[in-house]
């Protein structure tokens, strides 16, 4: 997550990334965050972090953060807010030399396990498999690179059927991950 998070922000433009407050020389953490050309080519996770609807119930994000309760999000066969997914690589660009790239979008729904449709920045997401973890449902899918964009990504999920029972997304995670190209 935190590479994930570095990459974000050097999309934006920032110079570096900086953290405070812990500081252990020997973790890998501190030369990756603060080197670009290595971050580009290692895996990260980027995670859902807040809804625009959730940051107009406070001035200030800080106080999300602090409470650590991010709301989940109401799911019906109508749809649901759209839920904004930062990435902060091109995913479309060619992967590090003698590495590939493999996508995997993660979605975590509370409750009992559901049919659902995901759309991700206008383009319908298929081939989506399901497990239960005792908590809910996992939905995972290889989304192709093409539905991505540096910055925001809209995810929709909506409900296969009407039900009466509302559910949750609480949890959307991108793993992108650089393992070694396969000699064919």
């Amino acid at each position: 997550m935190y590479r994930g998070n570095a990459m974000v922000l050097y999309s934006q433009g920032a110079d570096g990334v900086y953290t405070f407050n812990f500081f252990e020389p020997g973790l890998s953490l501190w030369w990756e965050l603060g080197d670009l050309g290595k971050l580009a080519s290692l895996n990260k996770d980027y995670v859902w972090d807040y809804l625009p609807s959730h940051r107009k119930k406070s001035d200030l994000l800080w106080e999300l953060r602090l409470s650590g309760r991010r709301p989940n999000v109401k799911v019906t066969a109508r749809g649901c807010e759209p839920i904004p997914l930062m990435v902060g690589e091109d995913l479309t660009s060619p992967p590090p030399e003698g590495k590939a790239r493999s996508l995997l979008l993660r979605v975590h729904l509370r409750g009992p396990g559901r049919r659902l449709h995901f759309r991700l920045n206008g383009g319908n997401l298929t081939d989506v498999s399901a497990y239960s973890d005792g908590e809910g449902t996992w939905f995972e899918v290889h989304p192709p690179a093409g539905l991505f964009r540096i910055g925001e990504n809209l995810l929709e999920v909506a409900l296969a059927e009407a039900s009466g029972r509302e559910s949750e997304v609480n949890e959307v995670r991108l793993e992108v991950r650089y393992p070694p190209k396969e000699d064919t």
